[in-house]
């Protein structure tokens, strides 16, 4: 990147600095908005409490992380360390677009690891098909149908071939949205 990534700044001290900020009260009301309990739909989402502000506060000291250590917050079951790592990224994507220190390579190492890889997708899928949440239905609608805008066409083509007659119809309309018309069609007739 055009900006030298801050060796210090590294997962667990992001996590740490986050914790700091934790809040018991407002992590249980975060997770009752959120639905996190057994069989809703963000069953498993685990919350602890910091606010969105605080969370950017904590972002700009760590913005210069490197990239391997956002994407390692990724991984972790907590939202907001999640979503403190995909700020960092968002922010290097912005550094790296100034135009006096533009690094277009930055921006596409960025722009990949933001994308990821399909398999979260792909694992998770089959398993919401019979999900009772309509929101669900349209989350992970919408995840596949960015699989196969902007990632890999032939990989949500291949998910529809496999289970467009088990998908919910919310879920399917979603997926094929930018499809070709005759292929939605065909893909809604497999139901």
């Amino acid at each position: 990147m055009s900006f030298r990534p801050d060796a210090t700044a590294t997962a667990a001290a992001m996590q740490a600095a986050l914790d700091e900020f934790a809040d018991a009260e407002r992590a249980a009301g975060s997770a009752r908005f959120f639905k996190t309990g057994p069989g809703r739909y963000g069953e498993g989402d685990v919350f602890i409490g910091v606010t969105v502000p605080a969370t950017r506060a904590i972002v700009k000291r760590f913005e210069r992380m490197p990239l391997a250590e956002a994407s390692a917050l990724l991984e972790s079951p907590v939202h907001e360390h999640r979503l403190a790592a995909l700020l960092v990224m968002v922010r290097q994507f912005q550094l790296a677009g100034r135009p006096r220190a533009r690094d277009d390579r930055a921006r596409a190492t960025l722009h990949e690891a933001y994308l990821g890889d399909a398999g979260p997708i792909l694992r998770l899928a089959p398993r919401l098909l019979d999900d009772r949440e309509d929101l669900m239905h349209k989350a992970v609608g919408w995840m596949l149908r960015e699989l196969g805008k902007r990632v890999d066409r032939s990989q949500l083509i291949a998910f529809l071939d496999e289970y467009a007659p088990r998908m919910p119809r919310t879920m399917l309309s979603y997926a094929t949205e930018h499809l070709a018309p005759e292929a939605r069609a065909a893909y809604r007739a497999r139901r």
